[in-house]
């Protein structure tokens, strides 16, 4: 079991033993170099990926692998690496997770979608949409809303193919709940 305090001093994820009980730092944790993993960042949401068993949280300026099973270690994540400047939400299928966000260089609203095993990215979304919510199914496939710059408000979604399709335009304000009924 692991825990995380953002509002303790000590930023550093725990990861709890229960025979003898004890709290110990997850990662490295040469204290003599001080290489022990700090979060630094300030966890606001997490993201869970069923199928490569790992945890990403996130904030709007950064992401932390928490938990990988295959490393056992955390690690930071350069959002830059996926062209993204800022995050305003992610979501995850059981295989990738998405990131919503402003793009490096010349800002504009983009979605990714990475490969939770590799890293490997796909831009998704080059702007044009301001994206307000989302949800992702089993199958991969996005439902979001979103603000259409030639539009106004829209619902459409994106296949896992990375086909965009705009599935409602008469919408005049943001949707309060996108839920996925399956």
């Amino acid at each position: 079991m692991y825990y995380y305090n953002s509002s303790n001093p000590d930023a550093y994820i725990k990861e709890l033993y229960p025979e003898p009980f004890s709290a110990v730092n997850y990662g490295n944790n040469d204290w003599t170099t001080g290489s022990g993993f700090n979060t630094g960042i300030g966890i606001d949401n997490l993201l869970r990926i069923k199928d490569s068993r790992r945890i990403i949280g996130y904030n709007s300026s950064g992401a932390v692998e928490l938990y990988n099973e295959q490393i056992n270690n955390a690690t930071a994540i350069a959002i830059s690496t996926f062209g993204l400047a800022s995050i305003k939400f992610g979501i995850a299928s059981d295989t990738y997770y998405y990131l919503a966000g402003t793009s490096t260089g010349t800002p504009k609203s983009v979605l990714v979608k990475i490969d939770s095993v590799n890293s490997s990215y796909t831009t998704l979304i080059d702007g044009g949409f301001d994206i307000y919510k989302m949800t992702v199914g089993s199958d991969d496939v996005i439902t979001f809303n979103a603000l259409q710059m030639s539009n106004g408000a829209v619902v459409g979604q994106v296949s896992s193919l990375s086909n965009l399709e705009i599935l409602d335009v008469t919408l005049t304000e943001e949707v309060t709940v996108l839920e996925r009924i399956r």
